[in-house]
């Protein structure tokens, strides 16, 4: 009979085993028992058994996703976890960095200055800052010579929403894989250079992905309203559609519940934690430039707001933000049958939305006419008219070969197709 004061050899044993189980990464476990949800309908959870093995090939860290439509979030279901080591899972208010994503809320603030009369779709935009007048286009010949000459048209304020202005950068070059921060000089010095640039396209002529428009649509924000572009989007958007966890300037608090980012590393199978290289720390500092084209942090419930709103075609809990016919236009076809539009197969532009012309591949399953955007992290946030649904995705994994059409979001796509309620 074992001693009454001392442990038998058992219970040494299964504490032993207890502690070293303790020391495991949850990387590549089935994690499946690990999982928050929050399900506004109470339902068999549909999200997570679909991105499980993702989590289990270590793939993901974790991630949010959430189905939306006109009166309420129908689903919305926390997965896996927001940091592997901290062993902090994910929550619904876990905060991402939205990245891209920021751009159409730029457009839909920035639209609402249209509606006022204050600036014009067809107004070069010289006429706002002056340091684009006489602005070059660049030609390269076939044989590398190149030759300064004038465009035939100026960039106009549509063009910056379309991706067809052709501006360059000698300080900002467009990656979504930058490794420089790019939140340390004001939009109005970004501006100013990117107008002592001479143009690498003819204007309208091609789309081609870019963050210095949406940097010259801050600008002129700035310019129009009178309010630095950060105060702009918190009194036009944040504020009435009640969007405390959405900033460009996450405090301490909202950073203990912000996933990590990270990248796979292929030799080991193993999840690497990453710093964001875009952005200098503390990320509170408001001396950070607020970056209209991809600056802004935010979390699954906020989000709902802003979608459900567009949903509502304009309207939030009785408040009118932007009107119905303004929103038409934004998710309008603006390039006709112009080539290679977007990143994925299929898509065309509207203004500040990319807009699906012919359902194919990723977007296989929604109907045409579906509007979204995603972000450089794997955020997905997309809007079929037909369903009348928004499905959104959170994720952060910063080396996806593309996020707009990476598996993680047709897997979660299919998925949330099948939530009928």
């Amino acid at each position: 009979m074992p001693h009454p004061g001392k442990p038998s050899l058992w219970s040494l044993l299964v504490l032993t085993l207890c502690l070293c189980g303790c020391d495991e990464k949850p990387q590549g476990r089935n994690i499946k028992g690990d999982i928050s949800v929050e399900a506004l309908d109470v339902g068999p959870r549909v999200i997570e058994p679909a991105m499980s093995n993702f989590l289990n090939t270590n793939d993901l860290a974790g991630g949010v996703g959430l189905v939306v439509s006109p009166q309420k979030t129908v689903v919305i279901e926390a997965f896996g976890y927001a940091d592997i080591n901290e062993y902090r899972k994910m929550q619904t208010g876990t905060l991402f960095w939205i990245a891209s994503m920021t751009k159409p809320m730029t457009a839909v603030a920035f639209m609402t200055l249209v509606e006022e009369g204050k600036v014009s779709l067809d107004d070069p935009i010289e006429k706002y800052i002056p340091a684009f007048r006489g602005q070059k286009y660049l030609i390269t010949e076939a044989k590398g010579n190149k030759t300064l000459t004038t465009p035939k048209r100026p960039v106009c304020v549509r063009d910056l929403l379309t991706h067809t202005h052709g501006l360059s950068s000698s300080i900002i070059k467009d990656s979504r894989n930058s490794n420089r921060a790019i939140d340390l000089e004001s939009l109005e010095h970004y501006t100013q250079d990117c107008a002592s640039q001479p143009l690498s396209a003819e204007p309208g002529t091609q789309w081609n992905y870019s963050n210095l428009g949406f940097i010259v649509l801050g600008r002129i924000i700035e310019v129009v309203s009178g309010q630095t572009y950060g105060d702009f989007m918190q009194s036009r958007l944040f504020q009435p559609l009640q969007m405390t966890d959405t900033t460009f300037w996450p405090t301490p608090e909202q950073c203990q519940r912000m996933a990590t980012a990270y990248r796979r590393d292929n030799a080991t199978n193993k999840l690497i934690r990453i710093e964001n290289p875009r952005f200098t720390y503390p990320l509170d500092n408001p001396g950070r430039t607020p970056l209209p084209s991809g600056g802004l942090f935010s979390n699954g419930p906020d989000l709902s707001h802003f979608y459900q709103m567009i949903l509502n075609e304009g309207n939030f809990k009785g408040k009118s933000l932007i009107r119905p016919e303004t929103l038409r236009l934004m998710i309008t076809n603006q390039l006709g049958d112009m080539p290679k539009v977007g990143w994925t197969h299929g898509l065309t532009m509207g203004l500040g939305f990319q807009c699906v012309k012919t359902p194919i591949g990723v977007t296989d399953g929604l109907n045409a006419g579906t509007f979204g955007h995603g972000g450089a992290y794997g955020t997905q946030a997309w809007i079929d008219p037909v369903r009348k649904r928004a499905y959104i995705l959170l994720i952060q994994r910063s080396d996806l070969e593309n996020p707009d059409g990476s598996e993680m979001r047709l897997t979660f796509q299919k998925a949330a197709l099948q939530i009928l309620k």
